[in-house]
């Protein structure tokens, strides 16, 4: 029986435990001890069986009023802005990552968007395996490439030979050799990206493993609203413009589903009628994109996945910048629509667009066509081969 410890520092939501969580049933499954250190307990306690695994909270970065902010061009700044800026921003939790490690006497790391996590572990005898869908997982480059659009490359160096320099000064506090480029610190024994390459936030990387997008928890059954006519399926946050969106869902009249994890009841009143029905309790996503014709979403990796495996265009309403660049990959593959503005009349326009002009859902079926003999369910058996295999020092 191995130690394995799941990590999690970064991003929020559910979906980071949820994309481990089938790894650690197979791993337990077969007779390992699995732990996670989690950015949100509450994550844990929803979708974790305590009977099986154990959690703590993960070492974060609580912010001092005195740091400065820098941009968010690449994955450099995103690093800067979570307490990279400085050696002694960096060296307390890398002493509490190094000795809950020590603590739960790990064999196995896996690391899900962990970059101190990751930093912390050199050195340590386990073994090391760092997954994701792209965005935490940045490509080996120097320096590390701009999110999105044209930008000085320059400026990108310098801001990550500062970076560099932070970090090797922490390293050097725990007697551990330098870094010779950021994208050093995502060095492991083995890398898995569980998305697909048209997804990749990063296009055009060599040298990755797709595995596909894992199976996550199955929520409820979705109950669809008695009316005629295609079939629209929501998945959304609150956010400034909502209200307008859901006017031209109502005004549609096609039998609509609104999963809103934040809205507010009168919200929801308002707007909740015949044809469009809401829910605040999770669907079972695969089965709900199915059954629908269109899908909106706010383009979180899971949904758009979902979405386009099943043959269904996307209209993708993007919060973040991660979400702004899977948005703009939905647009290259001809199967949806961004609107990054979340206008008004912008949304609607799209929403119309992706129900009219039948190119979106023939370029859906393609997609979905293309990987119809992908098999998902097989990559939590995957995982813990792979894993298993580490831990027997064999090569990945």
């Amino acid at each position: 029986m191995a130690r394995i410890v799941m990590c999690w520092e970064l991003g929020a939501d559910l979906g980071h435990v949820a994309r481990m969580k089938p790894l650690a049933e197979a791993l337990h499954a077969r007779g390992h001890s699995v732990s996670f250190i989690v950015r949100e307990t509450l994550s844990a306690e929803r979708l974790l069986d305590p009977a099986k695994f154990d959690w703590l909270q993960a070492p974060v970065q609580v912010e001092h009023p005195q740091q400065p902010k820098a941009p968010t061009v690449s994955f450099t700044h995103v690093l800067h802005n979570v307490g990279f800026h400085e050696p002694t921003a960096l060296l307390g939790r890398m002493r509490a990552w190094r000795n809950l490690f020590e603590a739960l006497e790990a064999d196995l790391l896996v690391f899900d968007h962990s970059p101190t996590a990751l930093l912390a572990a050199r050195g340590h005898r386990a073994k090391r395996i760092l997954l994701g869908t792209g965005f935490g997982v940045p490509p080996h480059s120097y320096p590390l490439p701009p999110f999105l659009g044209e930008t000085d490359m320059t400026v990108l160096r310098a801001d990550e030979d500062r970076v560099s320099a932070c970090i090797n000064a922490a390293l050097a506090t725990f007697g551990e050799r330098a870094l010779t480029h950021v994208a050093d610190l995502y060095a492991a024994d083995a890398s898995v990206l569980f998305t697909l390459k048209e997804l990749d936030h990063y296009p055009g990387r060599d040298g990755v493993e797709y595995w596909g997008p894992t199976n996550q928890d199955a929520g409820l059954a979705p109950e669809w609203p008695a009316a005629d006519g295609k079939r629209v399926f929501a998945y959304l946050k609150a956010f400034k413009t909502l209200p307008a969106l859901l006017a031209t869902l109502k005004q549609s009249g096609l039998p609509t589903l609104v999963y809103l994890k934040d809205g507010t009841p009168e919200l929801m009143q308002q707007f909740a009628c015949d044809t469009l029905r809401f829910t605040t309790r999770p669907v079972d996503l695969r089965r709900t994109v199915r059954d629908s014709s269109l899908v909106l979403c706010h383009s979180g990796h899971g949904t758009v996945s979902a979405a386009l495996l099943a043959g269904r265009p996307v209209l993708a309403l993007p919060l973040n910048l991660e979400q702004r660049m899977l948005a703009v990959r939905v647009e290259q593959s001809g199967a949806g629509l961004a609107a990054p503005a979340l206008a008004p009349q912008g949304m609607q326009q799209k929403f119309e667009r992706l129900l009219a002009e039948p190119g979106f859902t023939s370029a859906a079926g393609a997609f979905a066509e293309q990987y119809r003999d992908l098999r998902v369910e097989d990559i939590p058996e995957r995982f813990a081969a792979l894993a298993e295999r580490l831990l027997a020092s064999e090569a990945p």
